[in-house]
């Protein structure tokens, strides 16, 4: 009865927990976005869980699919979370008791010469036979060891997040270096064509020199000018090829096997007319990175209360069967020891103990009191960085918002540029059929096309990735993800 009521009584103690609870942080946010321009379109979860679709390319399609599979960083983080799960796993054994088996089995040989021995009648060979299981058990008074555990469990929960904000990463920058290529593909060939251009200006230019109709400083002018596009020519090249390597590493793949992806001159992704935008509640429910933030915060809650329940005293049953005789009042353990094989396992051979060992430092110079306060500062810490991390998370998508609708303001004025100058070329182009002008005027007027046409492909460019960036600040994509 004794027994069974000092089991009751630390089982209701240990209900007890020290420190402050975690309640979640409120944000006052605004109804919506002040660069949103398209009120009546709203941005639900099926749109941003695979936002890559909206631009309709198999190819990159099965190069976002492959990197889930295959990417460094993503499967970095998922081990992350493995290692996560495991430490809670950890913290939440620390709460029951340990049970522990001990054999012991020893041959020894005494001196018969020495002077502490000579006075007592002992064989000098003896024989130890010792088995035994032992109980450990630190008990939870004041909930410090849940305090851990579901800290730990916060930490898990923040890591999954982690792991979601590495894989919206990866997609948008897969994406992006998808798009970067296009655009230098399609800038590479239209600097091929001002190179070919600048052939044909400055086999003109020679003609006419011959012809006594020019003078040498325009030939050299227009060496010059082939000599620069040649150039620019080259570096298109190297640009290429390297957003081409890069994105193999982003997939998995080595890079030398890559460059077959794209042998082929393929059109930019369409960015134009394909803006998601949600509230700001939405924003915090889809961003992982916010959720990590909250969940770290949740973690350094709960680490507040470890240090809390360290000020107060710890009740231990611990100890071993090996080290019962020294202390037979610290542990429980039960088990059978002997000196004869033959009768360790009998009823004389048995032995047994239970005690409690109790600890409470009581004069420490301040150094618990002061681990208290520190975990109170990171808890503030922790507060702050939600905090920040929200308000970056609006900066960002405010950014992102009017960055797109801009460009895409800005892409179809230059859209109507290139037409315009398209149609000044072709008009040029039967003038001179007719012999109402000379060549010049053609290449020159094709030459004013070609620049605004870099132009256009550069703001189609600059569209999509800006596209591409407001679907990553709206945490697009995690919640069809899957996380162990």
């Amino acid at each position: 009865m004794k027994i069974r009521f000092l089991l009751s009584l630390l089982f209701l103690l240990s209900g007890c927990l020290v420190g402050p609870n975690y309640k979640p942080p409120v944000e006052l946010l605004p109804d919506t976005f002040s660069e949103n321009r398209s009120m009546d379109q709203c941005c639900i979860d099926e749109n941003l869980a695979h936002w890559w679709t909206v631009f309709n390319d198999p190819l990159l399609n099965d190069l976002l699919a492959e990197s889930l599979l295959r990417n460094f960083d993503l499967r970095i983080a998922i081990e992350k979370i493995c290692q996560a799960r495991a430490n809670y796993r950890v913290q939440v054994a620390q709460i029951f008791p340990e049970l522990d088996a001990d054999v012991q089995v020893t041959r020894s040989r005494t001196s018969q010469t020495l002077t502490s021995t000579s006075a007592f009648d002992f064989p000098p060979i003896q024989s130890f036979y010792q088995a035994g299981i032992d109980a450990i058990w630190q008990i939870d008074i004041f909930g410090g060891l849940r305090r851990a555990a579901r800290s730990a469990y916060n930490s898990w929960e923040a890591s999954i997040e982690d792991a979601r904000t590495v894989r919206v990463l990866i997609l948008s920058e897969i994406a992006m270096t998808y798009t970067n290529i296009r655009a230098l593909q399609q800038l590479q060939e239209i600097a091929t064509q001002k190179v070919k251009l600048d052939e044909a200006t400055l086999k003109l230019g020679n003609d006419l020199f011959e012809a006594g109709l020019t003078n040498e400083q325009e030939i050299e002018t227009d060496i010059a000018t082939l000599e620069d596009d040649r150039a620019a020519l080259l570096v298109f090249d190297i640009q290429l090829k390297q957003a081409i390597y890069s994105l193999a590493v982003l997939v998995g793949r080595p890079p030398e096997t890559f460059l077959e992806q794209f042998s082929s001159l393929e059109p930019i992704p369409n960015g134009c007319g394909k803006v998601p935008v949600g509230l700001p509640s939405d924003l915090l429910r889809r961003r992982p990175d916010i959720r990590s933030a909250e969940r770290n915060l949740a973690a350094a809650t709960e680490q507040i209360g470890v240090a809390v329940a360290n000020l107060f005293p710890q009740l231990s049953l611990t100890g071993s069967s090996a080290s019962f005789s020294a202390n037979p009042l610290q542990g429980a353990n039960i088990g059978f020891a002997s000196n004869f094989f033959t009768k360790w396992f009998t009823a004389p051979s048995r032995i047994w103990g239970i005690g409690l060992l109790s600890s409470w430092p009581f004069f420490d110079f301040g150094k618990r009191r002061a681990l208290v306060d520190e975990q109170v500062s990171i808890e503030h810490q922790s507060l702050l960085n939600y905090e920040k991390t929200v308000i970056s998370a609006l900066q960002e998508v405010e950014s992102d918002l009017v960055a797109y609708f801009n460009e895409e303001i800005r892409l179809q004025s230059l859209n109507l540029a290139v037409e315009a100058n398209r149609r000044s070329l072709d008009l040029i182009s039967d003038l001179y059929q007719a012999g109402l002008n000379n060549l010049s005027q053609v290449l020159a007027a094709e030459e004013i096309w070609l620049n605004s046409l870099i132009d256009f492909t550069s703001s189609q460019q600059a569209l999509t990735i800006n596209l591409i960036a407001l679907y990553k600040a709206l945490g697009g994509g995690w919640e069809c993800s899957y996380m162990p």
